[in-house]
């Protein structure tokens, strides 16, 4: 490795603002409650949740997530026209399906200079696109910023009258944001590691849509349009 490789290894990347937004809609545990005909304490006890936030009227995810990036670049002091990258990370259900929220995003906060992409590895979508980015920062001597945006609106993909569902009942909508900054001492990102278990890959999945099951006429199933879990032992088995 050369002398220039080894001096942006070691350049600091850190994290030098956050922004977020969270819609104002709320969902109880009572409500879950009786959606789903499952006694309150499971949720309260069990899972852990009073409430959820859940978006009103017609909230999109790349709406959301417009508005949390617009508050970390406030919170930051610097022009959207600063930003060098945007990474847009989410579980995958966007506004459109083939259609990329991250230039959506860079269009209407007017980044007109970055680069736009999407990073869908589910939970663990924020933690990579802040590695991907940092990297990314790194690697280019021209870039200084980047934009890691987190948005999803998982909500309404739950089946709230599946008991066998009931571990994605959790699942709410809202959006963060993070500035990644070439050169930021504070708040430093050191490292990053992650190891996928495979094992419960077919217990979880939305039937409908893909190229196995695709969208047409004769799918008049309903409930396939909702997350489903194929095994709720072994999920729970596993998750616990």
């Amino acid at each position: 490795m050369g002398i220039e490789n080894i001096e942006m290894s070691h350049q600091s990347i850190g994290i030098t603002s956050l922004g977020y937004y969270l819609p104002t809609g709320r969902m109880t545990s009572l409500e879950m409650s009786q959606l789903s005909n499952t006694p309150e304490n499971v949720f309260i006890e069990k899972i852990g949740i009073f409430q959820k936030c859940v978006v009103t009227d017609d909230e999109q995810p790349s709406e959301m997530g417009t508005k949390a990036a617009l508050s970390a670049i406030d919170n930051a002091g610097i022009r959207a026209s600063d930003i060098d990258l945007i990474v847009y990370c989410g579980v995958g259900d966007y506004d459109y399906r083939l259609w990329s929220p991250a230039a959506k995003i860079q269009s209407e906060i007017g980044a007109d200079q970055a680069f736009a992409f999407e990073v869908r590895n589910f939970c663990n979508s924020g933690n990579l696109g802040i590695d991907i980015c940092r990297n990314m920062l790194i690697a280019n001597t021209e870039f200084t910023y980047g934009l890691v945006v987190c948005s999803d609106r998982l909500s309404s993909l739950v089946d709230y009258s599946n008991q066998d569902s009931l571990s994605t009942f959790m699942f709410a909508d809202g959006a963060t944001a993070a500035i990644l900054k070439k050169g930021e001492t504070s708040n430093q990102i050191l490292a990053y590691h992650a190891v996928t278990d495979s094992e419960a890959v077919d217990c979880f999945k939305i039937p409908l849509g893909g190229t196995r099951l695709p969208f047409h006429s004769d799918n008049v199933d309903q409930s396939l349009n909702y997350m489903q879990v194929a095994d709720r032992e072994k999920l729970e088995k596993i998750i616990s």
